[in-house]
């Protein structure tokens, strides 16, 4: 009788799926660290519960990346009510220290506001109230860290020579630094007015957007940006 036919070889695995394998091991042990990353980064930037607020002091410190104290820092103070006003508005001193009276708000949260100039804009929800409602103190210690910002100046230059009209400033892109543990990218949406040239935004974050000038007369003036830490000047021939 004729022998059986020898069985047939198993392949060993090549290279790629080794590299694919290794790949997806990793990517096993990493994502439930890279979740409690993100969720921790989550709970730090919660918004502050919102409900009756007693009122009372909120003080900080305004400090760089370096922990370094930044003196002359406008800090002001919001609520979180749609188009509410402005609350109350200080400076910080030489040792980068701030101090604010918040008053009583109803069914709402404090917001702080801090940066401009060469420095991002920082926005923290803050309140006086637990989750359950109940008053956790009667002040606030709140240090913002402020990293450099981006500046843009756009100089608008008439054939005429006229004086150039004010107008709206509108500023929309996306945050370049949105971080690699960030679940969707920022977008930053900013509108301001303007008197005559050079229009000036600054405070921003790295961003790459577009720039839309409303000029008085309705005329609009678009142009694209990739904004950096630093200066940045555009000269727009009207």
């Amino acid at each position: 009788m004729p022998s059986a036919p020898d069985p047939l070889p198993t392949a060993s695995p090549g290279p790629a799926r080794r590299a694919v394998t290794v790949l997806l091991a990793l990517v096993m042990i990493g994502l439930p660290l890279i979740i409690a990353f993100d969720l921790s980064a989550l709970r730090e930037a919660a918004p502050a519960f919102r409900g009756n607020q007693p009122g009372g002091m909120v003080s900080g410190r305004v400090l760089d990346p370096d922990g370094e104290p930044l003196a002359g820092i406008t800090v002001r103070l919001h609520s979180t009510h749609s188009g509410a006003p402005l609350l109350a508005e200080t400076s910080t001193a030489a040792d980068g220290s701030w101090s604010l009276e918040a008053p009583p708000l109803e069914l709402a949260a404090y917001r702080l506001r801090s940066g401009g100039g060469p420095w991002r804009l920082v926005d923290r929800e803050v309140g006086f109230l637990a989750p359950d409602g109940t008053v956790v103190g009667e002040a606030l210690e709140q240090d913002l860290e402020l990293r450099p910002g981006a500046v843009l100046k756009v100089e608008l230059v008439r054939a005429d020579g006229l004086p150039v009209p004010s107008g709206t400033a509108r500023l929309r892109g996306q945050w370049v630094e949105t971080g690699a543990m960030r679940l969707a990218p920022r977008i930053l949406d900013l509108e301001r007015p303007f008197e005559g040239s050079p229009v000036v935004l600054d405070g921003l974050p790295p961003l790459d957007g577009r720039v839309d000038l409303v000029l008085a007369g309705g005329r609009t003036v678009t142009f694209e940006v990739e904004l950096r830490e630093g200066e940045q000047v555009e000269r727009i021939d009207l």
